[in-house]
């Protein structure tokens, strides 16, 4: 009995299987410990991985390899092995319509094996990780595409080329699915050395005296009969002389446009004995070199909006500053109501949340042959501007349009539109270096207009 007293009573020899208890037990805690600051690094790359990829697949949904993009992004910013785990592929998935909001969803499956594994009956840590965006048009947005419809646009399928890359831009933002989305409205501007507008008559001030000519007679305009508002084919000329025209967007309802006319010619205006008995000086009205596809308002519809690319045509000359012009006039809101376009709601007032957009698009660089000793050109900026003043035109054009509070985006569009000059004043026109396209060819052009739409989209994380 003393005995088992005493060896109930001896502490000797305690301490060391204390000490092993501890010791397991801190070395267990310290390797868990260790794993979960593996996890949370682990986690926290394959997030930061997959955030990169969803928001650069997203972006270019419209192209056929945004999956590849995705791809590359994700496996740029996270090795297979990343800290001793094993990645397994990328999962990408999507859904939703542009109307609705376009989804894309990424997931990796990762096993992390388990530093306390030999404490625990658990060899690693298998966990999933995911993430989704969306892509929607934005609500509120009015876009304008101004596009050069001058004769050198026949060659090469290029006229073609631009109307399959136009009418890709509208699918995209507006949905092949649907023909409109609320709040979005889109306008269409072809121009060549002039921009046609019918219907809007009362905009024009009329010169006194103005004719309408039909043939010559001892080598003079002959006269036909005076002007009329029936005659009017909807072309304008900018107010202001050659080189100093007020390129802004002050309504017709302030200040009226000129009509489109030549300078006062000898007129002859009465024949006898065939000859020309009585001549005069009178402005000729020019129907001639009016371009021959109208410009067509903002418009919710996405098959009116193809159906107005579709009946574009290649002819005449280049001055890109009337398309710049007239796209701008058709979001400036001083052109709503019967002042203007006529529309009772359109174009809107300036506000955050909208967005005022112009794509500027043209195949080469601004006429230069214009000016012929007296046969001067008629163009919307008077007879025979020099390539020098259609220039400067552009640049302050955009300069105006820009400051007015509109995005532009600019596009150089085929191997002709390789000149460094009109690079330079493209680019220098669009809002930015990112807002600058050139496309030698119909691909690259039907991936600018893929990219303009992007830029166009909102694209936000959402899980």
């Amino acid at each position: 009995m003393q005995l088992a007293r005493k060896l109930w009573h001896d502490e000797r020899g305690v301490a060391a299987p204390l000490f092993g208890l501890m010791a397991f037990t801190m070395a267990a805690l310290a390797l868990g410990g260790i794993d979960m600051m593996r996890f949370q690094i682990i986690h926290s790359r394959v997030v930061a991985a997959l955030d990169a990829a969803v928001l650069a697949g997203g972006r270019r949904l419209a192209h056929d390899d945004w999956r590849d993009d995705a791809q590359g992004f994700f496996w740029n910013n996270i090795q297979r092995d990343y800290l001793g785990s094993t990645l397994g592929d990328l999962q990408i998935a999507t859904g939703g319509t542009p109307q609705t909001g376009q989804t894309v969803s990424l997931s990796v499956d990762v096993t992390m094996p388990l530093l306390i594994a030999g404490f625990i009956d658990m060899a690693a840590w298998d966990f999933t990780v995911d993430n989704q965006a969306i892509r929607r048009t934005r609500s509120e947005m009015e876009v304008v595409l101004a596009m050069d419809n001058t004769g050198s646009m026949a060659s090469g399928n290029k006229l073609q080329d631009m109307k399959t890359a136009a009418k890709r831009l509208v699918d995209i933002l507006v949905g092949e699915d649907g023909d409109s989305t609320a709040g979005l409205y889109l306008g269409t501007v072809p121009f060549t050395t002039t921009v046609q507008t019918p219907g809007y008559y009362d905009w024009m001030t009329i010169p006194p005296g103005t004719v309408l000519t039909n043939g010559t007679e001892d080598g003079y305009p002959m006269y036909d009969r005076d002007f009329r508002s029936s005659d009017w084919r909807g072309c304008t000329q900018e107010n202001g002389s050659a080189g100093a025209w007020l390129l802004d967007a002050t309504p017709p309802s302030t200040r009226k446009l000129q009509l489109y006319t030549t300078d006062p010619e000898l007129v002859c205006m009465e024949r006898r004995r065939g000859r020309c008995r009585d001549v005069q000086w009178r402005p000729e009205f020019d129907t001639g070199s009016c371009i021959k596809t109208p410009v067509r308002f903002l418009d919710g519809s996405r098959s009116r909006t193809k159906t107005a690319i579709d009946a574009m045509m290649a002819d005449g000359g280049t001055a890109i500053a009337t398309g710049m012009m007239w796209g701008w006039r058709m979001l400036a809101p001083e052109w709503r109501g019967p002042g203007g376009w006529g529309h009772p709601t359109l174009p809107q007032d300036r506000a955050n949340y909208l967005t005022k957009a112009v794509v500027l698009l043209t195949d080469g660089a601004n006429s230069d042959n214009l000016r012929r000793p007296g046969e001067d050109y008629p163009t919307a900026l008077g007879r025979g501007p020099t390539q020098g003043q259609l220039n400067s035109a552009l640049a302050t054009a955009c300069r105006n349009a820009k400051a007015a509070g509109i995005t532009v985006y600019s596009i150089t569009f085929g191997y002709d539109a390789s000149d460094s000059t009109i690079r330079q004043l493209m680019q220098e026109c669009a809002t930015d270096i990112t807002h600058y396209f050139h496309a030698p060819s119909g691909t690259s052009l039907n991936e600018a207009f893929e990219a303009i739409a992007g830029s166009l989209s909102e694209l936000r994380l959402v899980r």
